[in-house]
């Protein structure tokens, strides 16, 4: 990875208490919502570009040039690294002097009633491994997917058993852990000496999985060719992929089993 912009950091990592740390490719679409909405509750922003080639990179370095907290760097590994991307962001954001870390895609925007994201995640016992859940917003496939107003898009959902970790930095250095691929949990050194996990009460992860049309065909003949691979036993096996799949082609064929609603995401203004 190189860097393109580091954010000065202050002596011994004062303002830094909160880190969100993420992998991103081709997110011009809700790049610049998913940062302004991540510095509603963070402190600083580690993201890595791997491999976009639509205006992403741009947006990033424009809200950068706003003053805003944002490290940038780039991998042009092959595949899909994320695992060891997203170790190398939360290893950094330690090193700068973040105490809690919120892995996340650009698609994923934490939640708590009341807008207390930041006030939840710092009352959070540090010794605990954290996770929350994915209230998963399906786009309407009718005239109302062009709406110009992203999140008016989204008048479906559902909420999955799958989810994300947030942990504390004195966690992550002491127990010798790794993050999965995907975010959804830790792994630990030798499998012994686990921490404790709990769910974040009252806190949800509002995510759109497919934000366009293209996209949800994109998404479609990506699935299709990892169904072709050998590993994909073994990928459907990891407990994450099948269910909230299906929900997701469901919805696309029947209206029942979901739920009514908008995202109730504070509105963003953004340029």
């Amino acid at each position: 990875m190189s860097d393109i912009r580091k954010p000065e950091v202050s002596e011994g990592g004062l303002g830094r208490k909160i880190a969100v740390v993420a992998m991103i490719r081709n997110e011009e679409e809700i790049i610049e919502l998913f940062i302004r909405h991540a510095f509603s509750f963070c402190d600083c922003l580690y993201i890595c570009n791997h491999n976009s080639s639509d205006r992403t990179v741009e947006i990033v370095n424009a809200l950068a040039s706003e003053g805003l907290s944002i490290h940038i760097s780039t991998s042009t590994a092959a595949g899909h690294p994320q695992e060891q991307v997203t170790h190398g962001l939360i290893q950094q954001a330690i090193a700068d002097g973040a105490e809690w870390i919120v892995p996340l895609d650009a698609d994923e925007f934490p939640f708590c009633e009341g807008g207390v994201i930041r006030e939840t995640i710092l009352s959070l016992d540090p010794d605990v491994e954290w996770r929350y859940l994915w209230r998963n917003y399906f786009l309407n496939p009718d005239e109302d997917s062009v709406e110009s107003i992203f999140f008016r898009r989204f008048k479906t959902y559902s909420d999955s058993q799958v989810g994300k970790c947030i942990f504390h930095s004195r966690l992550y250095k002491n127990r010798f852990c790794r993050i999965t691929n995907g975010n959804h949990f830790l792994k630990f050194a030798g499998r012994r000496n686990f921490p404790e996990v709990k769910s974040i009460p009252g806190m949800k992860l509002i995510h759109f999985p497919v934000q366009t049309l293209g996209r949800w065909v994109w998404k479609n003949i990506l699935y299709t060719i990892t169904a072709d691979n050998p590993g994909y036993e073994t990928f459907v096996r990891s407990g994450w992929m099948t269910p909230d799949l299906k929900k997701l082609a469901e919805h696309y064929a029947c209206s029942g089993n979901f739920s009514q609603g908008m995202p109730p995401i504070p509105e963003i203004v953004t340029k």
